[in-house]
């Protein structure tokens, strides 16, 4: 006779129904919270005001857009209150939301949001201001850039918090589904293949969520930054907190990948009781969190860390329970919650329970207990309970399997779902075992194994390894490889198994490792990956190695290895043409595979692109630039280490969330140039490449197009390979790529002659693309007439630059300018690797003279100062106080100075020098006496200056004068003394190179701007020396440090890593440095 089946009711027939019941008691005192990166409070609302904003959600939906109970709705949020009131107000009025991860407005990823459109049949695209300004803008700019349309959705959109009188409804009455309607569609993630979407009942949500409140206690405080599109954070999250009515605190999963700290912080703070977190998220905590944060935060208010979202590995579980034990974390804390989303989400109730077993036996199907040294342990999945009922089943005969055997894991209860959205409701949702027990299953594809009614995961079915009878599990493959050479990638190995001619199944493995490996290292590395796999896992055959590029293995957005992509990739036919593939090292002959080059492509180029390439850890050239984070295996955890490269490195923000849709590298970076300050210089360090410095390219001549103001005055740029054009559409003429360069120097304060040649030049290049590498030459671009914003002309050509670098991605676009402060970090970037002693000299300081010369010129003479230098200026203590700094106790060999002052005497301190026996030159000239400054600048060539030091402040701001100091940069630019002889210049193997900048213009408005600059060029400059192993000390200098306010240190100096340092009779620079303990140092200091 057939059984009736019977589980525990779900308290209330809908989260609907629940809420008309518990509302009143409630809306005041249940709270939602969403923090910013620094863990403050950004918005936080009781549950009766997020019902009332989503009442009028609601009734927007149904009024304005005319939607009926029923009809679809896509939802595109940011973290954030934002999303729970739009997905509330859908469920309060009947309409079945279908949210997912935004798409990069710029038009990446568009393609999927179509497909969830169709697949959905969505009527109406649900999403939030920021989002809507970021289309508007990224719509916009690519007018601007000569890029097509995107092709979004021909759908209303419906910007939520956006609408007139949000937060008061009209009514308080509430859509009461039947258990059976659709509640909303969940898109999975996809680890095995496509993501579909879940079609999830009224009535699967009420009782997968009283299940999981009544097994895991979800009531109380929760603190959760699991994404809200996944199944773990909208479920146990979000509708759980709206089901139980407790308090939530919301982060976003940037803000913890950042900063993993800001959860236990915020758990301690808001006494959490609940939360949640992969594997992986414990591992980065105990990294980024030191013994004293965890013995300051008090975590014993909590009751439960559900783990989920990958596999628990209890090693982890053991550490971080011992770790936060300081912290008050009590044991069997942390519980193995597994769940998927054909199941709403929660399956088995938390698992605390371990089991060691026998390897070898494992590999024989069963779970054999054991104490051995090798034994492998698992966590269980929680005790039986009245909610859901569970099999282990013979995949092939469909039988309960005896206990301790592996099977597949069959779920029955009333939270199975309904099916895959437009796709034939499969078997899977409804398997009968042999003989008929009179339940119907959902068919997980997981492996398992029960015992003492406790079951015990293993891994996924269809992605067990069977060599000649052994099942070998995916994860203990990849495990053994965790130390097995240190040029592995950490948690970038993929293991499969693939079918030789024989029809025999052999393990596949894919293997990250680092880039700066060298290519004669791989053979011996793919050997020591097959020896590991085999000494380690008894049983197992390797087939092939393949060693790639970071990419090569591909992850869902949870973070979960795509062994399935994995699988297919290898038996693609153009497997061996991937860019990501350096080594396929075959084992055995049945499995045929060609060997690709291994060559690799080292191209460095300036900060955004290094930090891109630490963040890939990989080289960047053209092609990677072409293709996609997605396509090169960026996931979340690297968007987060790339913001954060980028503030460290350049003390610009980025909005993160947006970076993994972007199409291409190439657009990425343009929208990274489009967000960033037009003051910054860093927009131009991107895509610079010395015009001097390089051996010519006798394969691309240069074009030089020299811009002809009104008065016809021009500065073309002298260099043998350019044929200069007399007018700009003349570049479409030509028919093989060259080297352009639109020398704008001459260009003046109006905008619109550059304008205009910019445009003229645009026009040119739609008629040929010839692949031509354009630079754009300014002078001034950071020179700020008011203090406060850039010249408009030079504005436009930046603008202009980024815009043509989106809109020829093949081309090469550049900007440069002549007087901006980055010059040296520009040379730094692009130093090659095999001269990484470079060690930059370079002095200009404002240290009181009468402060050095009370120093023992023992301790003096332990510093290392530039060796030769060229000062412009007048005669005052500035000049005086550089030169005093140059050449005490270090024989300067050559001064040259060009006197702008009155007087064609020399000043007192050039005398002092001479009989010192210091070569100097002593020139007096006008700022606009161009014949008398080249002849020092010849001077200065001529007496082969190992740096050069410049005083721009003693030139003024005229237009004559901003011509002048372009003069004097474009002669004295960095790229025209060689790398060679800088690398030369480093005189003792513990130099400490000292980078000093003067901080007292903070205090002066008109000079911030060019300070702040100042201030990102060196940071710039010392993070690269860093790299190449270099000790840099980066110190601010200011006598008036007592007028600065703690606002503007935090927000111009802490970003930059900029110590003041007060500089005065008592405690001059060096008696600092000395006691400091450093010893001997490279000085460079800047105005």
């Amino acid at each position: 006779m057939t059984q009736v089946p019977k589980f525990a009711a779900a308290e209330h027939p809908s989260l609907n129904h629940r809420l008309v019941e518990r509302l009143p008691a409630s809306a005041e005192r249940s709270h939602f919270r969403f923090v910013g990166d620094d863990g403050e409070t950004l918005v936080e609302r009781s549950l009766g005001e997020v019902v009332e904003r989503a009442r009028f959600i609601a009734e927007h939906l149904v009024g304005s857009q005319g939607l009926v109970p029923g009809e679809r709705a896509v939802l595109i949020y940011l973290p954030g209150l934002e999303f729970i009131e739009a997905f509330l107000g859908c469920l309060l009025c009947g309409v079945v939301p279908a949210p997912i991860v935004a798409p990069d407005p710029l038009g990446g990823d568009i393609e999927h949001l179509r497909h969830v459109v169709a697949d959905a049949g969505a009527k109406v695209l649900l999403t939030q201001r920021s989002y809507q300004r970021a289309r508007q803008f990224a719509r916009l700019g690519r007018a601007a850039r000569l890029r097509a349309k995107i092709d979004w959705p021909d759908l209303p959109w419906v910007v939520s918090d956006g609408l007139r009188g949000l937060g008061r409804a009209q009514s308080t009455r509430h859509h009461l589904p039947d258990p059976s309607d659709l509640a909303f569609l969940q898109y999975t993630s996809g680890s095995t293949g496509r993501p579909r979407g879940v079609r999830v009942t009224h009535a699967n949500l009420a009782h997968n969520l009283t299940y999981n409140t009544v097994t895991c206690s979800l009531r109380g405080s929760l603190v959760y930054w699991v994404p809200h599109y996944h199944d773990f954070g909208l479920i146990c999250g979000i509708l759980a907190n709206l089901w139980n009515c407790g308090d939530l605190t919301l982060m976003s999963p940037l803000s913890f990948l950042r900063r993993p700290a800001l959860w236990p912080e915020m758990m301690h703070r808001h006494r959490a009781t609940i939360s949640t977190a992969p594997n992986f998220a414990l591992e980065l905590t105990l990294r980024k969190t030191t013994p004293e944060q965890r013995a300051s935060w008090d975590l014993s208010c909590v009751e439960l860390i559900g783990l989920g979202g990958e596999p628990v590995r209890p090693e982890t579980v053991d550490r971080f329970e011992r770790a936060f034990a300081v912290a008050g974390l009590r044991p069997r804390t942390l519980g193995n919650c597994y769940g998927l989303a054909e199941h709403v989400v929660g399956v088995m109730a938390p698992g605390f329970d371990r089991i060691r077993v026998d390897p070898e036996a494992l590999r024989g199907g069963v779970l054999r207990p054991s104490m051995a040294p090798d034994a492998r342990e698992f966590i269980d999945g929680g005790p039986a309970n009245d909610f859901v009922r569970w099999l282990v089943v013979d995949p092939d005969t469909r039988e309960p399997v005896p206990e301790g055997h592996l099977g597949e894991l069959w779920v029955s209860s009333p939270s199975v779902t309904d099916g895959y959205q437009g796709l034939p409701s499969p078997e899977i949702f409804a398997a009968t075992t042999e003989p008929d027990d009179g339940f119907r299953y959902l068919r997980t594809g997981d492996q398992c194994a029960m015992i003492d009614g406790r079951v015990y995961v293993t891994g996924r079915l269809k992605e067990l390894i069977i060599v000649r009878g052994h099942n070998l599990l995916p994860t203990d493959l990849e495990n053994a490889l965790r130390d097995a050479d240190p040029s592995i990638v950490p948690g970038r190995v993929a293991a499969f198994g693939a079918d030789d001619h024989a029809g025999s199944q052999q393990v596949v493995l894919f293997v990250e490792i680092r880039d700066e490996t060298p290519s004669s290292a791989l053979p011996s590395i793919a050997e020591r990956v097959r020896t590991a796999v085999i000494n380690q896992v008894p049983g197992s055959s390797v087939g092939a190695v393949v060693l790639g590029r970071r990419g090569l293995i591909s992850k869902t957005s949870s973070g979960k290895i795509m062994r399935q992509a994995a699988r297919e990739r290898f038996a693609s036919p153009d497997f061996a043409d991937h860019q990501q593939v350096r080594l396929v090292r075959r084992f055995l002959p049945e499995i045929e595979r060609p060997e690709p080059s291994t060559s690799l492509v080292m191209h460095r180029r300036a900060r955004v692109i290094d930090a891109l390439a630490r963040t890939l850890g990989r080289p960047i050239d053209a092609a990677i630039l072409q293709r996609s984070p997605r396509e090169l295996g960026m996931d979340s955890g690297q968007v987060v280490e790339l913001q954060a490269l980028l503030e460290e490195d350049l003390g610009e923000s980025l909005a993160p969330d947006l970076i993994l849709a972007a199409p291409s590298l190439e657009q990425l970076l343009s929208r990274m140039g489009a967000e960033i300050d037009v003051e910054s210089p860093v927009a131009f360090v991107q895509r610079w490449r010395p015009l001097t410095n390089e051996e010519p390219d006798h394969s691309q001549r240069w074009v030089v197009l020299p811009f002809v103001g009104e008065d016809g005055a021009s500065q073309p740029l002298a260099t043998d390979e350019a044929s200069t054009l007399t007018t700009l559409a003349e570049l479409g003429t030509l028919t093989e790529p060259c080297r352009v360069l639109l020398d704008l120097r001459a260009a003046g304060s109006d905008p619109r002659p550059a304008i205009e040649a910019c445009r003229t030049l645009a026009q040119a290049l739609v008629r040929n693309r010839l692949g031509h590498e354009v630079t754009i030459l300014t002078c001034g671009a950071v020179t700020c007439d008011d203090g406060e914003i850039p010249r408009p002309a030079m504005a436009a050509v930046w603008g202009f630059c980024r815009a043509l670098r989106s809109a020829y991605p093949d081309q090469r676009w550049l900007a440069r300018d002549l007087t901006e402060p980055t010059s040296l970090a520009k040379l730094v970037a692009l130093c090659p690797d095999d001269q990484a002693e470079l060690c930059l000299r370079h002095g200009v300081a404002f240290c009181p003279v009468r402060a050095m010369k009370r120093l023992p010129r023992s301790s003096e003479s332990r510093l290392a100062f530039a060796g030769s230098a060229l000062l412009v200026g007048r005669d005052d203590e500035r000049s005086e106080q550089a030169a005093y700094w140059l050449v005490r106790d270090r024989g300067v060999t050559h001064i040259v100075f060009y006197d702008v002052s009155a007087s064609s005497s020399p000043p007192a301190f050039l005398t002092e020098l001479r009989e010192a026996g210091t070569s100097v030159t002593h020139m007096v000239g006008a700022v606009a006496d161009t014949a008398r400054l080249d002849s020092a600048l010849d001077a200065a060539r001529a007496s082969e200056l190992e740096w050069v030091v410049f005083i721009p402040d003693h030139v003024g701001s005229g237009p004559a004068e901003r011509q002048t100091r372009g003069r004097i940069d474009a002669a004295l630019d960095p790229g025209w003394l060689s790398l060679q002889r800088l690398a030369a210049a480093c005189e003792h193997d513990e130099a400490h190179l000292l980078v000093l900048t003067d901080l007292s213009g903070v205090v002066a408005p008109g000079d911030r701007a060019s300070w702040v600059a100042s201030c990102l060029a060196m940071e710039a400059t010392v993070t690269a020396l860093k790299r190449r192993g270099r000790r840099v000390t980066l110190i601010g200098h200011a006598p008036r440090i007592d007028q600065v306010t703690a606002r503007e240190r935090s927000q111009l100096w802490q970003p930059h890593g900029i110590e003041p340092l007060p500089v005065s009779d008592e405690l001059p620079l060096v008696t600092t440095l000395i006691s400091a303990g450093i010893t001997h140092a490279m000085v460079w200091m800047s105005t």
